[in-house]
C-alpha cells in the first residue's frame, strides 16, 4: 500500500460491483479510510482482506436507509452508486441529503452517459437525469461531482449471448465506432476525485 496520508474519509454506497470495488481498492491503496454500506458484513472482509482499521462497515440495505444517516457522520466524502432500481431517484436523493447534513463536503455520483441523450430520450437516462437533478437541487449542499460513463467493456461478455441473457439487441453500421470503458478505470477516476481537493472539481460533470 502507498504511504500517502490524507485527512479525507470516504463513505461508499455500492462497493460490491466492478466500479465500486475498484474505487475502494484504489482508496485503500492510498491509505484513505473507507466505510462501506453492506447487508453482508462477512463478504466485505472477503472482498477486501487485510485492510486493518482502514475499512469499516455499516450494516444495512436499501430497504432501510436510516443507518446511513448516522453512518455518514465523520466522513468528508461520499461515493454514490445505486443503479437498476425503481426507487433510484429517492434512494440517491435521500442518501445525498443525509450525507450533506452529516457534514460531507463532496458527493461523487456514478451516473450514465445516457443522460447526455436528452430529457426522456431513454429510460435509463431519465432515471439518472432525475436522480442528478434531485441531488443538485438539495439546499445548502456541498460539492456534487457526476461521472457519466458510457458502455462498460465488461458488458461485451454479457452481450455475447444476448437472447439467453435477455440483453438489449442493437444494430449499427459496420463502420460505426462505439466507445467502451473499463469499470476499473471508472472506479480509479472516482477514487482520484475523492482523494483530491474537493474544491478542485466543484460541481463538475
Amino acid at each position: 500500500m502507498s504511504s500517502t496520508t490524507t485527512n479525507e474519509s470516504v463513505f461508499v454506497i455500492g462497493f460490491n460491483g466492478n466500479v465500486g470495488s475498484a474505487a475502494v481498492k484504489a482508496l485503500l491503496k492510498y491509505q484513505v479510510p473507507v466505510t462501506v454500506f453492506s447487508r453482508n458484513v462477512a463478504k466485505v472482509s472477503t472482498v477486501f482482506p487485510d485492510t486493518g482499521d482502514l475499512l469499516k462497515v455499516v450494516e444495512g440495505d436499501f430497504s432501510d436507509l436510516s443507518p446511513i444517516k448516522e453512518g455518514t457522520k465523520g466522513h468528508s466524502r461520499l461515493l454514490l452508486l445505486a443503479q437498476g432500481l425503481d426507487t433510484t431517484v429517492y434512494i440517491k436523493k435521500t442518501i445525498a441529503t443525509y450525507a450533506y447534513e452529516a457534514g460531507v463536503k463532496q458527493v461523487v455520483d456514478i451516473s450514465t452517459s445516457a443522460v447526455n441523450l436528452g430529457w426522456r430520450a431513454s429510460t435509463i437516462g431519465s432515471v439518472h437525469y432525475y436522480a442528478e437533478k434531485a441531488i443538485f437541487d438539495i439546499p445548502n449542499r456541498g460539492h456534487f461531482v457526476t461521472l457519466r460513463p458510457a458502455w462498460f467493456a465488461s458488458n461485451i461478455i454479457r452481450d455475447h449471448r444476448p437472447v439467453a441473457n435477455k440483453a438489449l439487441l442493437t444494430t449499427a453500421p459496420i463502420d460505426f465506432q462505439k466507445g467502451y470503458i473499463s469499470p476499473n478505470d471508472i472506479g480509479v477516476v472516482a477514487a482520484t476525485i475523492l482523494r483530491e481537493d474537493a474544491a478542485k472539481h466543484a460541481d463538475a460533470v
